[in-house]
């Protein structure tokens, strides 16, 4: 079982990251040496939390109206979480760390439970550059993982907390989320350091992945390159993050001439209740950053890289 399955509880609202870029150039660590290229936010220190996230949509039998619109926050304590690269030359693996989550309705039933470590994948630019000088600012990318030492909180009061208690094991919960449209341009705007954020939480069985899920997979588009020895072969056409970091303006460049088509996406046939899930939110691209759109389930909303909306996502 895993965030596709039911119960299932789908989110929206905001992160917030002031990742340092000073570490991003090895040049910058020779004490000797002046630094060379600071980035667009050397002083940062690698904040990440949920904000203003709230639930958006739940499948799951059973009344749960009370459910909807319930908050999603980051605990302060004993620390924030934090976002930070793996090391300089790898930053298409960023990491997420220490955050712990909390989920309570207004009638006080909910859960808590601590997010497992989980690393940036599929990472491609979904969406035009939005205002702000943080690189690959046009990017979303998905985490997936699992909440650990989960704690409940009259559950029995909503029907798909009780079944998503009920139907969970070891205390876990699985949960995705996708990160995208970060905005940053200065760290005294109060704007600056926000992005889009969507997810969705499951249940969570012993034995099954952490950080990938055991469903299947449709793969990004690929093009065709002829090889040395004129060879054809399948090659990915998606920069990763290190392009937009350490190549900046020549990969500019390579993005605008080909623009993005679709990126994977997981999906699940459920024969027995003869139901197809398919995870859209980082597979469709935007073609602005701004804008009325629909999200299946998520229902209507905004999508703006200051007060943003779901990212598309249908599940039938």
């Amino acid at each position: 079982m895993s965030y596709l399955d039911q119960p299932r509880i789908n989110f929206t609202g905001r992160f917030f990251t002031n990742v340092s870029t000073i570490n991003n150039d090895l040049t910058n660590y020779d004490p000797n040496s002046p630094v060379s290229d600071p980035g667009w936010n050397p002083n940062g220190v690698a904040l990440f939390k949920f904000d203003s996230c709230t639930v958006t949509g739940v499948q799951a039998p059973g009344d749960n109206s009370g459910l909807v619109g319930a908050s999603l926050v980051s605990q302060t304590k004993p620390a924030p979480g934090k976002l930070v690269d793996l090391d300089p030359d790898q930053q298409s693996l960023s990491q997420v760390i220490g955050v712990a989550l909390n989920l309570k309705t207004a009638s006080g039933a909910g859960f808590q439970g601590v997010l497992e470590p989980c690393n940036l994948q599929d990472m491609w630019p979904s969406a035009p550059n939005p205002e702000g000088d943080a690189g690959g600012s046009n990017a979303s990318s998905t985490f997936v993982s699992i909440l650990s030492s989960v704690q409940w909180t009259n559950p029995d009061k909503i029907a798909a907390l009780k079944l998503l208690r009920d139907v969970t094991q070891n205390s876990q919960l699985a949960i995705r989320f996708v990160v995208g449209s970060f905005f940053f341009t200065d760290p005294n705007d109060p704007a600056s350091g926000y992005g889009t954020l969507t997810g969705s939480i499951g249940p969570h069985l012993d034995g099954d992945p952490s950080q990938f899920v055991r469903r299947r997979l449709m793969p990004p588009t690929t093009k065709t390159k002829k090889t040395k020895n004129n060879v054809a072969a399948d090659v990915s056409s998606r920069p990763i993050h290190a392009d937009f970091e350490i190549k900046k303006k020549a990969v500019a460049a390579d993005v605008k001439a080909r623009p993005p088509k679709f990126q994977a996406c997981n999906f699940q046939l459920d024969a027995k209740n003869r139901r197809l899930s398919i995870d859209l939110a980082n597979a469709i691209p935007l073609a602005a950053t701004s804008g009325t759109v629909t999200r299946g389930d998520c229902g209507p909303g905004r999508f703006d890289q200051r007060n943003p909306a779901p990212a598309i996502r249908v599940h039938r």
